[in-house]
Protein backbone atom coordinates (compact mmCIF):
# COMPACT_ATOMS: atom_id res chain seq x y z
CA UNK A 1 0.00 0.00 0.00
CA UNK A 2 2.73 2.46 1.03
CA UNK A 3 4.93 1.58 -1.94
CA UNK A 4 2.08 1.98 -4.44
CA UNK A 5 1.12 5.40 -3.10
CA UNK A 6 4.72 6.60 -3.18
CA UNK A 7 5.19 5.25 -6.70
CA UNK A 8 2.00 7.01 -7.84
CA UNK A 9 3.26 10.27 -6.38
CA UNK A 10 6.68 9.86 -8.02
CA UNK A 11 5.05 9.29 -11.39
CA UNK A 12 3.06 12.50 -11.04
CA UNK A 13 6.17 14.70 -10.85
CA UNK A 14 7.94 16.05 -13.95
CA UNK A 15 11.68 15.64 -13.55
CA UNK A 16 13.70 18.86 -13.56
CA UNK A 17 17.13 18.78 -15.23
CA UNK A 18 20.25 19.30 -13.14
CA UNK A 19 21.94 22.69 -13.23
CA UNK A 20 24.95 21.44 -15.18
CA UNK A 21 22.82 19.49 -17.63
CA UNK A 22 22.57 20.88 -21.11
CA UNK A 23 19.16 20.13 -22.55
CA UNK A 24 19.32 18.72 -26.05
CA UNK A 25 16.02 20.31 -26.98
CA UNK A 26 14.10 23.34 -25.85
CA UNK A 27 12.93 22.96 -22.28
CA UNK A 28 9.15 22.81 -22.03
CA UNK A 29 7.30 24.62 -19.32
CA UNK A 30 7.48 22.49 -16.20
CA UNK A 31 4.13 21.94 -14.58
CA UNK A 32 3.91 20.10 -11.26
CA UNK A 33 0.92 17.84 -11.17
CA UNK A 34 -1.26 18.17 -8.11
CA UNK A 35 -0.61 15.64 -5.36
CA UNK A 36 -2.70 12.54 -5.77
CA UNK A 37 -2.96 12.28 -1.97
CA UNK A 38 -3.07 15.01 0.70
CA UNK A 39 0.35 16.09 1.96
CA UNK A 40 -0.54 15.33 5.58
CA UNK A 41 -1.57 11.81 4.63
CA UNK A 42 1.73 11.37 2.81
CA UNK A 43 3.56 12.52 5.94
CA UNK A 44 1.71 9.94 8.03
CA UNK A 45 2.53 7.20 5.53
CA UNK A 46 6.23 8.04 5.59
CA UNK A 47 6.18 8.34 9.40
CA UNK A 48 4.70 4.88 9.84
CA UNK A 49 7.14 3.48 7.29
CA UNK A 50 9.99 4.98 9.35
CA UNK A 51 8.47 3.52 12.52
CA UNK A 52 8.30 0.00 11.07
CA UNK A 53 11.81 0.31 9.65
CA UNK A 54 13.47 1.46 12.88
CA UNK A 55 11.65 -1.17 14.94
CA UNK A 56 12.93 -3.87 12.59
CA UNK A 57 16.45 -2.39 12.57
CA UNK A 58 16.66 -2.39 16.37
CA UNK A 59 14.38 -5.13 17.71
CA UNK A 60 13.59 -7.74 15.05
CA UNK A 61 16.06 -10.61 15.67
CA UNK A 62 15.68 -12.48 12.38
CA UNK A 63 16.21 -9.47 10.14
CA UNK A 64 19.12 -9.26 7.72
CA UNK A 65 21.68 -7.07 9.48
CA UNK A 66 22.81 -5.21 6.36
CA UNK A 67 19.46 -3.73 5.41
CA UNK A 68 18.91 -0.17 4.25
CA UNK A 69 15.19 0.68 4.22
CA UNK A 70 15.38 4.47 3.95
CA UNK A 71 17.83 5.34 1.17
CA UNK A 72 15.09 5.08 -1.50
CA UNK A 73 13.22 7.86 0.31
CA UNK A 74 16.40 9.91 0.72
CA UNK A 75 17.04 9.81 -3.03
CA UNK A 76 13.50 10.24 -4.29
CA UNK A 77 11.77 13.45 -5.32
CA UNK A 78 12.48 16.73 -3.61
CA UNK A 79 9.16 16.65 -1.76
CA UNK A 80 9.56 13.09 -0.46
CA UNK A 81 13.13 13.84 0.59
CA UNK A 82 12.03 17.00 2.39
CA UNK A 83 9.29 15.21 4.35
CA UNK A 84 11.67 12.37 5.24
CA UNK A 85 14.39 14.81 6.34
CA UNK A 86 11.98 16.70 8.59
CA UNK A 87 10.81 13.48 10.24
CA UNK A 88 14.32 12.13 10.68
CA UNK A 89 15.64 15.21 12.45
CA UNK A 90 14.09 14.46 15.88
CA UNK A 91 14.70 10.72 15.42
CA UNK A 92 18.40 10.98 14.61
CA UNK A 93 18.97 14.10 16.72
CA UNK A 94 22.60 15.11 17.15
CA UNK A 95 24.51 11.84 16.99
CA UNK A 96 28.12 11.14 17.83
CA UNK A 97 29.08 8.06 15.86
CA UNK A 98 31.30 5.51 17.59
CA UNK A 99 31.50 2.77 15.01
CA UNK A 100 31.28 4.68 11.74
CA UNK A 101 34.31 5.70 9.70
CA UNK A 102 32.69 9.07 9.06
CA UNK A 103 34.08 11.63 11.54
CA UNK A 104 33.42 15.00 9.91
CA UNK A 105 30.46 17.01 11.17
CA UNK A 106 27.69 17.36 8.65
CA UNK A 107 24.16 18.65 8.40
CA UNK A 108 23.33 16.48 5.40
CA UNK A 109 20.59 14.17 6.65
CA UNK A 110 21.32 11.52 4.03
CA UNK A 111 24.96 11.28 5.16
CA UNK A 112 24.01 11.27 8.84
CA UNK A 113 21.47 8.52 8.18
CA UNK A 114 24.06 6.29 6.52
CA UNK A 115 26.45 6.81 9.45
CA UNK A 116 23.68 6.07 11.91
CA UNK A 117 22.79 2.94 9.94
CA UNK A 118 26.35 1.72 10.50
CA UNK A 119 25.97 2.13 14.26
CA UNK A 120 22.56 0.42 14.22
CA UNK A 121 24.04 -2.51 12.27
CA UNK A 122 26.85 -2.77 14.81
CA UNK A 123 24.38 -2.81 17.71
CA UNK A 124 22.18 -5.45 16.07
CA UNK A 125 25.02 -7.77 15.05
CA UNK A 126 26.78 -7.38 18.41
CA UNK A 127 23.63 -8.17 20.38
CA UNK A 128 22.93 -11.32 18.41
CA UNK A 129 26.34 -12.62 17.33
CA UNK A 130 29.13 -11.49 19.67
CA UNK A 131 30.15 -13.53 22.69
CA UNK A 132 28.02 -12.05 25.51
CA UNK A 133 31.11 -12.07 27.74
CA UNK A 134 32.17 -9.04 25.69
CA UNK A 135 29.75 -7.11 27.91
CA UNK A 136 32.47 -7.24 30.52
CA UNK A 137 34.87 -5.33 28.24
CA UNK A 138 34.70 -1.70 29.43
CA UNK A 139 35.78 -0.41 26.04
CA UNK A 140 32.96 -2.19 24.26
CA UNK A 141 30.08 -1.95 26.68
CA UNK A 142 30.22 1.82 27.15
CA UNK A 143 27.11 3.48 25.80
CA UNK A 144 27.15 6.30 23.24
CA UNK A 145 29.30 9.26 24.36
CA UNK A 146 27.71 11.67 26.80
CA UNK A 147 27.50 14.39 24.14
CA UNK A 148 25.53 12.13 21.81
CA UNK A 149 21.96 13.45 21.57
CA UNK A 150 20.53 10.84 19.24
CA UNK A 151 17.37 9.18 20.62
CA UNK A 152 17.47 6.31 18.13
CA UNK A 153 21.12 5.47 18.90
CA UNK A 154 20.44 5.46 22.65
CA UNK A 155 17.48 3.12 22.16
CA UNK A 156 19.53 0.79 19.96
CA UNK A 157 22.32 0.74 22.52
CA UNK A 158 19.93 0.03 25.39
CA UNK A 159 18.31 -2.85 23.54
CA UNK A 160 21.74 -4.24 22.64
CA UNK A 161 22.83 -4.18 26.29
CA UNK A 162 19.60 -5.83 27.43
CA UNK A 163 20.02 -8.61 24.87
CA UNK A 164 23.66 -9.02 25.83
CA UNK A 165 22.85 -9.23 29.54
CA UNK A 166 20.20 -11.92 29.02
CA UNK A 167 22.55 -13.91 26.80
CA UNK A 168 25.33 -13.55 29.37
CA UNK A 169 23.09 -14.96 32.11
CA UNK A 170 22.15 -17.80 29.76
CA UNK A 171 25.83 -18.60 29.12
CA UNK A 172 26.92 -18.05 32.73
CA UNK A 173 23.86 -18.84 34.87
CA UNK A 174 26.09 -18.94 37.93
CA UNK A 175 27.44 -15.53 37.05
CA UNK A 176 28.00 -14.64 40.71
CA UNK A 177 30.41 -17.55 41.08
CA UNK A 178 32.03 -17.03 37.68
CA UNK A 179 32.52 -13.26 37.81
CA UNK A 180 32.47 -12.31 41.46
CA UNK A 181 29.96 -11.39 44.14
CA UNK A 182 29.09 -7.88 42.95
CA UNK A 183 29.42 -8.23 39.18
CA UNK A 184 25.80 -9.35 38.44
CA UNK A 185 24.35 -6.41 40.35
CA UNK A 186 26.75 -3.93 38.76
CA UNK A 187 25.94 -5.17 35.27
CA UNK A 188 22.20 -5.18 35.93
CA UNK A 189 22.32 -1.65 37.36
CA UNK A 190 24.37 -0.45 34.38
CA UNK A 191 21.93 -1.91 31.85
CA UNK A 192 18.95 -0.39 33.69
CA UNK A 193 20.68 2.99 33.85
CA UNK A 194 21.25 3.04 30.09
CA UNK A 195 17.64 1.92 29.50
CA UNK A 196 16.29 4.75 31.66
CA UNK A 197 18.52 7.25 29.88
CA UNK A 198 17.34 6.05 26.47
CA UNK A 199 13.71 6.42 27.54
CA UNK A 200 14.32 10.01 28.66
CA UNK A 201 15.62 11.13 25.24
CA UNK A 202 12.07 11.30 23.88
CA UNK A 203 10.63 13.55 26.58
CA UNK A 204 10.66 16.71 24.43
CA UNK A 205 10.04 15.05 21.09
CA UNK A 206 7.01 15.84 18.89
CA UNK A 207 4.24 13.53 20.15
CA UNK A 208 3.44 12.15 16.70
CA UNK A 209 7.06 11.01 16.16
CA UNK A 210 7.42 9.67 19.70
CA UNK A 211 4.21 7.65 19.55
CA UNK A 212 4.80 6.22 16.08
CA UNK A 213 8.54 5.48 16.19
CA UNK A 214 9.60 5.17 19.83
CA UNK A 215 6.58 3.83 21.71
CA UNK A 216 6.85 0.34 20.11
CA UNK A 217 10.61 0.22 20.80
CA UNK A 218 10.12 1.43 24.37
CA UNK A 219 7.44 -1.20 24.92
CA UNK A 220 9.99 -3.86 24.00
CA UNK A 221 12.57 -2.22 26.26
CA UNK A 222 10.04 -2.29 29.12
CA UNK A 223 9.36 -5.99 28.62
CA UNK A 224 13.07 -6.84 28.47
CA UNK A 225 13.83 -4.69 31.53
CA UNK A 226 11.03 -6.45 33.42
CA UNK A 227 12.46 -9.83 32.45
CA UNK A 228 15.91 -8.77 33.65
CA UNK A 229 14.51 -7.56 36.98
CA UNK A 230 12.69 -10.84 37.57
CA UNK A 231 15.77 -12.80 36.56
CA UNK A 232 17.93 -10.88 39.02
CA UNK A 233 15.43 -11.44 41.83
CA UNK A 234 15.06 -15.14 41.01
CA UNK A 235 18.81 -15.62 41.24
CA UNK A 236 18.80 -14.11 44.72
CA UNK A 237 15.81 -16.25 45.71
CA UNK A 238 17.63 -19.42 44.66
CA UNK A 239 20.52 -18.49 46.93
CA UNK A 240 18.40 -17.44 49.92
CA UNK A 241 15.99 -20.37 49.67
CA UNK A 242 18.75 -22.96 49.90
CA UNK A 243 20.80 -21.06 52.47
CA UNK A 244 19.08 -22.43 55.64
CA UNK A 245 19.67 -26.00 54.50
CA UNK A 246 23.28 -25.37 53.43
CA UNK A 247 24.52 -22.80 55.96
CA UNK A 248 22.29 -23.44 58.94
CA UNK A 249 19.73 -21.27 60.68
CA UNK A 250 22.23 -19.26 62.73
CA UNK A 251 24.18 -18.07 59.68
CA UNK A 252 20.99 -17.24 57.80
CA UNK A 253 19.64 -15.14 60.65
CA UNK A 254 22.74 -12.93 60.54
CA UNK A 255 22.11 -11.91 56.91
CA UNK A 256 18.34 -12.17 57.00
CA UNK A 257 17.61 -8.45 57.45
CA UNK A 258 19.72 -7.40 54.47
CA UNK A 259 18.27 -10.20 52.30
CA UNK A 260 14.72 -9.23 53.31
CA UNK A 261 15.30 -5.59 52.38
CA UNK A 262 16.95 -6.50 49.07
CA UNK A 263 14.13 -8.82 47.96
CA UNK A 264 11.43 -6.42 49.15
CA UNK A 265 12.98 -3.55 47.16
CA UNK A 266 13.27 -5.67 44.03
CA UNK A 267 9.70 -6.88 44.35
CA UNK A 268 8.46 -3.28 44.67
CA UNK A 269 10.40 -2.39 41.53
CA UNK A 270 8.88 -5.31 39.66
CA UNK A 271 5.37 -4.48 40.90
CA UNK A 272 5.80 -0.86 39.80
CA UNK A 273 7.05 -1.97 36.38
CA UNK A 274 4.11 -4.36 36.05
CA UNK A 275 1.66 -1.57 36.83
CA UNK A 276 3.35 0.69 34.28
CA UNK A 277 3.14 -2.01 31.62
CA UNK A 278 -0.52 -2.61 32.44
CA UNK A 279 -1.18 1.06 31.72
CA UNK A 280 0.56 0.59 28.38
CA UNK A 281 -1.55 -2.53 27.70
CA UNK A 282 1.54 -4.75 27.77
CA UNK A 283 1.53 -8.28 29.13
CA UNK A 284 4.22 -8.61 31.84
CA UNK A 285 4.30 -12.35 31.16
CA UNK A 286 5.04 -11.74 27.48
CA UNK A 287 8.71 -12.56 28.08
CA UNK A 288 8.89 -15.44 30.58
CA UNK A 289 12.14 -16.40 32.26
CA UNK A 290 13.81 -19.05 30.04
CA UNK A 291 13.55 -22.61 31.29
CA UNK A 292 17.33 -22.99 31.19
CA UNK A 293 17.64 -20.24 33.80
CA UNK A 294 14.94 -21.80 35.97
CA UNK A 295 16.97 -24.99 35.93
CA UNK A 296 20.24 -23.15 36.57
CA UNK A 297 18.72 -21.26 39.50
CA UNK A 298 17.38 -24.55 40.91
CA UNK A 299 13.83 -23.27 41.26
CA UNK A 300 12.41 -26.73 41.99
CA UNK A 301 14.98 -27.37 44.71
CA UNK A 302 14.42 -23.92 46.17
CA UNK A 303 10.66 -24.46 46.36
CA UNK A 304 11.03 -27.86 48.00
CA UNK A 305 13.53 -26.48 50.53
CA UNK A 306 11.22 -23.59 51.39
CA UNK A 307 8.23 -25.89 51.80
CA UNK A 308 10.25 -28.14 54.08
CA UNK A 309 11.12 -25.24 56.40
CA UNK A 310 7.55 -23.96 56.32
CA UNK A 311 6.28 -27.39 57.34
CA UNK A 312 8.28 -27.16 60.56
CA UNK A 313 6.08 -26.82 63.68
CA UNK A 314 8.42 -24.15 65.07
CA UNK A 315 7.31 -20.66 64.10
CA UNK A 316 10.68 -18.93 64.34
CA UNK A 317 12.42 -16.15 62.35
CA UNK A 318 13.84 -18.59 59.80
CA UNK A 319 10.40 -20.03 59.03
CA UNK A 320 8.99 -16.53 58.61
CA UNK A 321 11.91 -15.59 56.37
CA UNK A 322 11.29 -18.66 54.20
CA UNK A 323 7.63 -17.69 53.90
CA UNK A 324 8.59 -14.26 52.57
CA UNK A 325 11.11 -15.76 50.15
CA UNK A 326 8.41 -18.14 48.89
CA UNK A 327 6.11 -15.19 48.18
CA UNK A 328 8.88 -13.49 46.21
CA UNK A 329 9.51 -16.68 44.25
CA UNK A 330 5.88 -16.92 43.22
CA UNK A 331 5.82 -13.25 42.18
CA UNK A 332 8.93 -13.65 39.99
CA UNK A 333 7.43 -16.36 37.77
CA UNK A 334 4.89 -15.92 35.01
CA UNK A 335 1.43 -17.42 35.47
CA UNK A 336 2.22 -20.28 33.07
CA UNK A 337 5.51 -21.02 34.80
CA UNK A 338 3.83 -21.14 38.18
CA UNK A 339 1.53 -23.86 36.92
CA UNK A 340 4.33 -25.77 35.19
CA UNK A 341 7.22 -25.50 37.64
CA UNK A 342 5.61 -25.62 41.06
CA UNK A 343 2.39 -27.68 41.17
CA UNK A 344 4.12 -30.91 42.11
CA UNK A 345 4.79 -29.39 45.51
CA UNK A 346 1.85 -29.57 47.87
CA UNK A 347 -0.43 -26.73 48.80
CA UNK A 348 0.55 -24.53 45.88
CA UNK A 349 -2.86 -23.46 44.57
CA UNK A 350 -4.02 -22.04 47.88
CA UNK A 351 -0.71 -20.30 48.42
CA UNK A 352 -0.74 -18.82 44.92
CA UNK A 353 -4.09 -17.20 45.56
CA UNK A 354 -2.85 -15.70 48.82
CA UNK A 355 0.49 -14.53 47.41
CA UNK A 356 -0.92 -12.98 44.25
CA UNK A 357 -3.64 -11.30 46.23
CA UNK A 358 -0.99 -9.50 48.30
CA UNK A 359 1.32 -8.60 45.40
Amino acid sequence: MVESLLAEYEASIVRLPWRDEKPTKPRPDVVRSPLSIPSELLRKIILHYLADSFFDLIVEPDLEVHWDPLSPLMHASFYLREVTDNLLQPIIGKPVFRFSDFKRATNAMAVMYLCMLGDLEFAKSSALLLDPKELLDPELCIAPPADCESPILWHARAFMLQTWYLRLIDVLPNVREDLGEDMPEQLGDYVQQITDLAMSTTDEMPPSVREAVFDPIQAQLCLSAHLIQRTRMLRRIGIYALAPSVLGADVVMEGMKEADMSLADERKTIASASAHMARLHLDPDGLPIPQALLDAFKVDEAWIALQAHLASPEDGPVKQFCGRVRDHLVAALSAEQRSQCLPKNGGLILHLRRAMGST
